[in-house]
């Protein structure tokens, strides 16, 4: 089976129809597990990472000209829009909140190559910052 056709065609598919626009990824360190960080303990490391799970490189905008011969060209665009910006945003705040009245930190901080992607990386940097 070629490249990209279970995710796309499955895994993309499924994540379009239902909507999942999180993908959350829990952090923690667990006892007897070794990691770089082995001089730390599970009760220093406890965080989640929020991404938006249906914008960006995934909206599958982009192409393929002069295939297969010396001059091909592929492009691959990241596409966001203020909504699913917005509703990213919306939840990883309420993450927050939710952590911190369960006595942990409840820090919020946004990630970005603004300096690189400086039209996607700007969205989120101003939606953040609102």
């Amino acid at each position: 089976m070629p490249p990209g056709v279970l995710e796309v065609g499955i895994l993309l598919k499924l994540r379009f129809s239902l909507d999942q626009y999180i993908n959350l990824r829990p952090v923690k360190l667990y006892p007897g597990v070794d990691c770089p960080l082995k001089d730390k303990g599970p009760e220093d490391i406890d965080f989640v990472v929020v991404r938006e799970n249906t914008g960006g490189l995934y909206t599958g905008h982009g192409g393929v000209t002069r295939k297969g011969t010396p001059y091909e060209v592929a492009t691959q665009m990241m596409v966001y829009d203020r909504q699913m910006v917005d509703r990213c945003l919306e939840y990883a705040f309420n993450l927050a909140r939710a952590r911190k009245e369960e006595g942990k930190p409840g820090k919020l901080t946004l990630v970005h190559k603004t300096n690189v992607l400086t039209y996607a990386g700007d969205l989120w940097y101003r939606a953040f910052m609102e």
